[in-house]
């Protein structure tokens, strides 16, 4: 897997891109990564996750406990079969730009010729874009869009948040179970 910790590197050739925070790297987050490398083999082009290295929440002062770190969520999406990792640090101007700026910039630089993220990705400056708004844009570049529908326990989205709350009650076995541990 080759990692780039700058947002917007150039990639020699079009790729199948998962879009997340993937906080920990959960069984859901593990159902959006997998449909996207996948669909990159159908396609016959490298599979490539942007995400950010930490929580983006976590920058503007919130308490939020990161699941893994950094090295550990390279290492649990490399072993998820990407061929390449875009994982900056959460910066200011990053967390600035405008949906359509990302997506701009993404596209510029990744050349993605299919876009795969869960149903409740936001992006964007104060999280100003959702799915719709992801479709929206990418429609309008002929960019394909898989939105890929939550994985629920016992009727329940996992969550990064419900890993948390399992972790801080006490309960790491079914925390560990929601990160896809073997129990």
């Amino acid at each position: 897997m080759t990692t780039f910790d700058i947002p917007f590197p150039t990639l020699p050739s079009p790729c199948v891109l998962a879009l997340g925070t993937f906080d920990g790297v959960h069984i859901g987050h593990a159902a959006v990564i997998s449909r996207a490398v996948d669909e990159s083999k159908k396609r016959g082009v490298v599979s490539a996750v942007w995400c950010f290295a930490t929580v983006p929440r976590a920058f503007f002062g919130g308490d939020v406990a990161p699941i893994c770190t950094p090295d550990e969520k390279a290492h649990r999406i490399c072993a998820l079969g990407i061929d390449v990792l875009i994982m900056p640090p959460v910066t200011a101007d990053l967390l600035s730009m405008t949906p359509r700026d990302f997506v701009d910039s993404l596209v510029a630089s990744l050349s993605p010729f299919h876009v795969v993220c869960g149903f409740n990705y936001t992006f964007g400056a104060h999280a100003s874009g959702n799915t719709d708004t992801l479709r929206a844009l990418l429609d309008e570049r002929g960019i394909s869009l898989t939105v890929v529908e939550p994985v629920t326990r016992g009727g329940i989205p996992v969550s990064s948040t419900l890993i948390r709350q399992l972790i801080e009650s006490g309960d790491t076995k079914s925390a560990g179970e929601l990160l896809g541990h073997d129990a």
